[in-house]
């Protein structure tokens, strides 16, 4: 009973909140000198009771913002790892597909395994 409890009590540290992480970068070359060729590549997860809306947007240098997709999902948490049930066909080459999310104390944890083999583990904050 008491394990119930703490992850109730844990569930309750991401429900209606919405929290994000940089997770990579983009950078184009141009024949000129454009300042807003580079861009910030951010995850954000917002969570309610049954889902989890997940948003990949970029933003430039130039702080234009673009969401890339904006993706709705079902979650659980099991233990400390926050579980998404994707679709394995929306979600490839994403930044979500190697997402693997835990939640320790009231910390949101993201390792993402790149395509160059490195893992790399973010703190997504509120």
């Amino acid at each position: 009973m008491i394990i119930n409890v703490q992850a109730q009590q844990t569930k309750e540290n991401l429900l209606n909140k919405t929290f994000s992480a940089k997770v990579g970068s983009i950078y184009e070359e141009t024949p000129d000198d454009n300042p807003c060729a580079g861009q910030q590549v951010f995850l954000v997860l917002q969570f309610s009771e049954k889902k989890v809306e997940v948003i990949e947007k970029n933003i430039s240098s130039c702080n234009k913002e673009t969401i890339v997709y904006k993706l709705e999902y079902s979650w659980k948490l099991k233990g400390q790892e926050v579980v998404i049930f994707t679709k394995p066909e929306e979600v490839a080459y994403t930044y979500l597909e190697k997402l693997k999310l835990k939640l320790i104390a009231e910390k949101l944890l993201g390792t993402i395994t790149y395509d160059n083999g490195k893992v790399i583990e973010h703190d997504f904050k509120q």
